[in-house]
């Protein structure tokens, strides 16, 4: 999903239709800044319920996760 400027408004396309995002101030939560520095998983705090390719993720964990030392996804 991408957000664009079109005639000074803020817009983002769902599916055919373009929505108006309202005027204000966007500020990130302390939880998403915990979230973004890796101390807390977002999936562990808020669920996962998400459909992708033909599969439906769900729950809170344990979950896979890629490892970069290993070079593999594990699981925990």
């Amino acid at each position: 999903m991408a957000i664009a400027k079109t005639d000074g408004e803020l817009v983002h396309p769902v599916g055919n239709e373009r929505h108006r995002l309202p005027r204000g101030t966007i500020t990130l939560t302390d939880t998403g800044r915990a979230v973004l520095a890796c101390d807390v998983d977002r999936v562990a705090r808020c669920g996962l319920d998400r459909w992708l390719g033909g599969v439906h993720l769900q729950g809170t964990g344990p979950t896979w996760r890629w490892d970069d030392a290993q070079g593999r996804p594990v699981y925990g």
